[in-house]
């Protein structure tokens, strides 16, 4: 009877344990449970918003990865990864998408440092 007990003990241990470790997960990357960290859903918005405004509107998407790995994939993983998986659905940009680049510290993009420095003094 005390080694059933035992066992029970224990059995609780561990599931308190994972829980405790899947709690800790969640909690440092709050992301986790999704495909990729951050925002993808405002690329529907942008779809939206060039086709409300015509084709005299344009909008330029530059993927960084500096921000809690939000573009891990490379250049060309990219585009599969907003049509199959975030947004996903077949989703498809219309609008430009450029490569992967730099936008803080040494390798910042020449034009992050023009728009950064013009949106301090407008």
């Amino acid at each position: 009877m005390i080694f059933i007990i035992m066992i029970i003990i224990i059995i609780i241990i561990i599931i308190i344990i994972i829980l405790i470790i899947i709690i800790i997960i969640i909690m440092r990357y709050p992301d986790f449970l999704s495909s990729f960290p951050g925002f993808n859903e405002q690329m529907v918005d942008y779809n939206a918003l060039v086709n409300d405004y015509g084709p005299d509107f344009d909008i330029l998407a530059i993927p960084t990865n500096q921000f809690d790995q939000q573009e891990p994939g490379s250049n060309s993983e990219i585009p599969n990864q907003l049509t199959y998986v975030r947004p996903g659905e077949g989703y498809v940009p219309n609008f430009e998408l450029t490569v992967k680049s730099e936008v803080n510290g040494i390798d910042e993009e020449p034009m992050y440092t023009f728009l950064k420095v013009k949106a301090q003094n407008p």
